[in-house]
């Protein structure tokens, strides 16, 4: 009667979650955000940084001219934020796409910024990602160097462990089985 009802029963603590699933496009769409402030450009990517006009040329497209390489930082960061508050106006649909010919209409605020703002695109995050991955690497490299085995002491000139058997068979019966 229970097994019946444990059949039935429906989980509802987290109906939202699905997984990894979409951990690419949620990674992607906080990036955005993150990006859409002028922090992620007064911080994160500054003028004093040699990717910066690398990364603005690169995220924003709409906003690089020939000129800006070089310049000042206070310019560009005016530059930067009336870009920003226009591409947020756009996807808000209160200011008229002025940017692309492209239609932005039919098109939900994030596929908009996204359309504006080239995330995956972003040298900063490119190298953030290539850092992890790598750290990940050498993490691996680590745990597989440490193998999983309790190491044979004798081979090591530790003199190894002696232990009788019905002591092994008496802690096998508490701990687990243990071939004899």
């Amino acid at each position: 009667e229970w097994k019946k009802a444990a059949d039935n029963t429906v989980p509802d603590n987290d109906k939202d979650w699905d997984g990894d699933v979409n951990s690419d496009a949620a990674k992607r769409l906080e990036r955005l955000h993150t990006m859409l402030g002028v922090s992620y450009w007064d911080k994160n990517v500054t003028p004093l940084n040699p990717t910066f006009y690398n990364e603005v040329k690169a995220v924003l497209p709409y906003l690089w001219r020939d000129g800006m390489m070089g310049q000042q930082k206070k310019f560009l960061m005016s530059m930067v934020r009336e870009h920003l508050s226009l591409i947020k106006g756009i996807a808000d649909k209160q200011r008229p796409n002025t940017l692309s010919e492209k239609d932005v209409t039919d098109m939900s605020a994030d596929e908009i910024c996204f359309e504006f703002v080239k995330v995956d695109d972003s040298i900063h995050y490119q190298q953030a990602d290539t850092a992890h991955r790598e750290k990940l690497r050498l993490n691996s490299v680590i745990i597989e160097s440490c193998g999983s085995k309790v190491a044979n002491r004798k081979r090591y000139g530790g003199g190894g462990y002696n232990i009788d058997k019905e002591l092994a068979h008496d802690v096998g019966d508490t701990v687990g089985d243990i071939d004899d």
